[in-house]
């Protein structure tokens, strides 16, 4: 008898342990791949990281009426849609990007990776950004 439910042979057994392993498994892994997708980058932080990075560019890919409206203090206005069109540094340059609340910066990492730059940061949202802005 196995949880209630008669069973005669061994790899019955052995089948209904290694599902439950298995819907174990899933569940851990699911929880794994949340964390790291929706987990918040910290801006706060990446903008300390870019600060002691030698050589490094801090790349803003809002609108440029959003820069305007208040931008971290040395970072580029190179919105998302020209991104292609405008990045000419190094391709191991250290990119550190950020927009309003880092969906953008998502979508600009990636696109930069695809680009062929190897060092590239998403620090996320400027919404919650402490920091000094410029207006």
């Amino acid at each position: 008898k196995f949880n209630d439910i008669y069973i005669n042979d061994p790899l019955q057994i052995f089948a209904i342990w290694n599902g439950g392993l298995a819907i174990q498994g899933g569940i851990v892994a699911g929880l794994i791949y949340s964390y790291y997708f929706f987990k918040k980058n910290d801006i706060n932080e990446g903008v300390r990281r870019y600060a002691s990075t030698d050589n490094a560019v801090l790349l803003d890919v809002r609108s440029p009426q959003e820069y305007r409206q208040g931008h971290i203090p040395e970072s580029m206005n190179v919105p998302l849609q020209d991104l292609e069109d405008v990045v000419s540094v190094a391709e191991d340059t250290p990119l550190f990007v950020y927009c309003y609340s880092g969906a953008r910066s998502r979508q600009a990492a990636a696109q930069l990776r695809d680009m062929g730059y190897s060092n590239v940061h998403n620090i996320g949202g400027i919404a919650a950004y402490s920091g000094k802005v410029v207006v």
